[in-house]
């Protein structure tokens, strides 16, 4: 809808301005083509401040975007450090054998 004013306004003004370039011209009336100009200008500044409901449906997808690389850089964050414990506890149950074999040893 905001596409439909936004180009009804603008193709009136361009028009209305054509029209009233000729009636300067030929010096008729120029009351009326003033009136349409003024209501062709309201309908395209409408259509321009308008926002369209696929401008707030992308804006909503962006933002959910970036929240999910949010959510998954957090989660990479969490994963490499629950590796980073695990191969800490593989090294040190590594160690503990490697000084029962030596206890065994002796």
């Amino acid at each position: 809808m905001d596409v439909l004013f936004g180009l009804v306004g603008f193709l009136g003004v361009i028009i209305c301005l054509i029209i009233l370039l000729i009636r300067i011209i030929r010096k008729r009336p120029k009351k009326p083509i003033l009136i349409v100009l003024g209501i062709s200008f309201v309908f395209f500044v409408i259509g321009l401040n308008i926002e369209s409901n696929e401008t707030q449906e992308v804006v909503n997808q962006e933002q959910e975007i970036d929240e999910t690389k949010q959510e998954t850089d957090e989660t990479k964050q969490e994963t490499d450090e629950t590796k980073q414990e695990i191969d800490e506890s593989k090294q040190e149950i590594i160690d503990d054998i490697t000084v029962e074999e030596q206890e065994i040893v002796e």
